[in-house]
C-alpha cells in the first residue's frame, strides 16, 4: 500500500477515535464514514501528502448572516467531557477549531502545548474553565489564537 494511503487510514482510524469522544446529538459528523477522510465535513488534507491540516468543529452560531432580521437558527453542537489526546497524532495539524461547542467546563488541554505545528486555535465559546495553562505559551508559530467567553458555554 502507497505512503499516502497509509497515512490517510492511520489519520482516519484517528479521526474515528476523535468522533467516538464525542456526543453528537445532532448528527454534525455523520459524514465521517467511508475510506476518504479528507472529504469529511470539517476535514481538510495537504493535497501533496494526504496528512490532515485543519479540523474545523466549529458549532455554528445562533445567529449567522443566513439567518433574516436576527431569526435564529438551530443550534448544534458537540458534547465531550474532555478533548481527547488522539488529536496529537496529527502531528501536521494547523488549523484546529473546536469553537462552540460543549467541553462541559473541563480545563483547556495541557497537550495543547505540544501541537508545535498549529497556526490557528480557536476554543472560543467551548465552555472550558477559565483557567489558561501558562504552557500555550510555548506555540511560538500561532497567528490565530481565540480563548474568550468560555464561561458561557455554546452560544
Amino acid at each position: 500500500m502507497p505512503k499516502f494511503k497509509l497515512q490517510l487510514k492511520r489519520e482516519r482510524q484517528t479521526l474515528l477515535k476523535l468522533k467516538q469522544s464525542f456526543e453528537d446529538p445532532f448528527h454534525r459528523l455523520s459524514s465521517w464514514k467511508g475510506n476518504n477522510c479528507c472529504i469529511w465535513k470539517g476535514v481538510s488534507c495537504d493535497e501533496t501528502n494526504g496528512h490532515v491540516v485543519k479540523l474545523n468543529l466549529r458549532a455554528p452560531s445562533r445567529f449567522s448572516n443566513e439567518s433574516f432580521y436576527g431569526i435564529i437558527r438551530e443550534i448544534s453542537f458537540l458534547v465531550a467531557p474532555v478533548v481527547k489526546s488522539s488529536l496529537l497524532e496529527f502531528r501536521y495539524l494547523e488549523h484546529l477549531d473546536l469553537s462552540g461547542n460543549d467541553f462541559q467546563y473541563s480545563p483547556i488541554p495541557q497537550f495543547f502545548s505540544s501541537m508545535k505545528q498549529l497556526r490557528y486555535l480557536n476554543i472560543s465559546k467551548a465552555r472550558f474553565n477559565e483557567s489558561v495553562p501558562n504552557n500555550l505559551g510555548n506555540l511560538t508559530g500561532l497567528r490565530a489564537l481565540d480563548l474568550s467567553s468560555n464561561d458561557q458555554g455554546p452560544l
